[in-house]
């Protein structure tokens, strides 16, 4: 089970947000936990908060649920990504996919890199005026 603590994590939100475990006939959410799954309330929104917080990343997910409680709860086994790291590794996923490019479009490749440089260019542009309004903003 640990392995897939996002898809148990997420069936249990589901579950419970949407109260599909009154249809079921179970008077309370930690009666129908019980009875039907064997957990406790307890476990079960550990599982939920686990899922919630990676469930929209592939980048540096957990494998179990334990190790993401502890990266959850700041007190990881291993420190958090710094900001350093994380653009380390953008640069090393940037570099692998201009390379997977270069080698499948040899044609196309020097308008797709002119063009990604165009969106690079927006985007921070965009990043930094709302970074400077922010700083404006009382």
């Amino acid at each position: 089970m640990e392995d897939n603590y996002r898809e148990i994590g997420g069936a249990f939100t589901r579950i419970h947000d949407s109260k599909l475990w009154k249809s079921r006939g179970y008077r309370t959410w930690t009666e129908y936990l019980k009875k039907r799954h064997g957990f406790t309330r307890q476990r079960a929104h550990q599982l939920m908060k686990a899922a919630a917080a990676f469930a929209s990343t592939t980048v540096d997910v957990p494998k179990t649920e334990r190790a993401a409680r502890k990266r959850l709860s700041g007190n990881p086994s291993k420190p958090k990504t710094t900001w350093e790291e994380a653009l380390a590794n953008f640069k090393d996923s940037f570099k692998e996919t201009t390379r997977r490019w270069k080698a499948e479009y040899p044609a196309d490749y020097p308008e797709m890199l002119r063009q990604l440089n165009l969106h690079i260019d927006e985007f921070v542009w965009a990043e930094s005026e709302e970074a400077e309004e922010q700083e404006v903003t009382p």
